[in-house]
């Protein structure tokens, strides 16, 4: 861990459930809405980087101003071309865990379903994704900064204890492994600014949610794979539409 830190607030964690949502937008299969999606989230970066206590909020609302600036730019279908090509059977750039971290495929999938099961969530039926999807992870640790939030307001001490260490289990044994490996890689492999400007996002958030909860510091803890296709693994999709139900 990296030492003691003080316990966000209420209005911190809220903030930080924010920007993982909007960022989860973002990474979901664009659509009509997603550029105009896309500015709403530029537009309260300030706001919202200020609330969530981010250490150094200029990167972050630089990187969210120039990827609504690049998505502009592309327009949606250059943009949505550009998903494909990146995410499609994970060729380019796994947008699945299991397409980078080295370890028991079924193992990190049973583990991710019994995270959602225990907090009474899930994927929704009609959408073909696995829970693995980066989209998924990152609602579903955005619900647990909702939920200890709420537990701190109400003063439920043991659901606040239950939910934090969620939490911290979830990030450290998930996103912890691969999501600082992924905007790596995604930086390098995109073709267009608007997926170069949310890596740089995702990174800021991450590093945000590690100073602020005491992460495991980023950095895999597993040995990660050279991305490539996913063995076994179909073209799955909707989940942009759908997320956790």
């Amino acid at each position: 861990m990296t030492g003691a830190v003080s316990a966000p607030d209420g209005v911190q964690l809220l903030a930080q459930a924010d920007l993982l949502l909007g960022l989860a937008r973002c990474f979901s299969r664009p659509t009509a809405k997603a550029i105009s999606a896309l500015e709403e989230l530029a537009a309260a970066a300030d706001d919202l980087t200020r609330a969530a206590q981010v250490a150094e909020p200029s990167a972050l609302v630089a990187a969210l101003s120039g990827a609504a600036v690049g998505a502009r730019a592309a327009g949606v279908e250059a943009w949505a071309a550009e998903h494909e090509r990146l995410f499609s059977c994970g060729v380019v750039c796994p947008i699945h865990e299991t397409g980078f971290v080295r370890c028991d495929k079924g193992h990190i999938l049973a583990d991710l379903a019994g995270f959602y099961l225990a907090f009474g969530v899930g994927l929704c039926p009609e959408v073909h994704e696995r829970q693995d999807y980066l989209v998924a992870e990152l609602e579903f640790l955005a619900s647990l900064l909702v939920r200890l939030s709420a537990a701190r307001a109400g003063r439920r001490a043991e659901a606040a204890e239950v939910t934090g260490a969620a939490l911290r289990a979830f990030a450290s044994d998930h996103l912890g492994d691969w999501l600082p490996g992924f905007a790596a890689h995604l930086r390098g492999s995109c073709a267009l600014d608007v997926y170069t400007r949310l890596a740089d996002a995702l990174a800021h958030t991450w590093a945000a949610l590690v100073a602020a909860h005491g992460l495991d510091e980023p950095g895999r803890r597993l040995p990660m794979v050279e991305p490539g296709v996913e063995p076994g693994t179909p073209y799955e999709c909707g989940m942009d539409e759908a997320g956790l139900a």
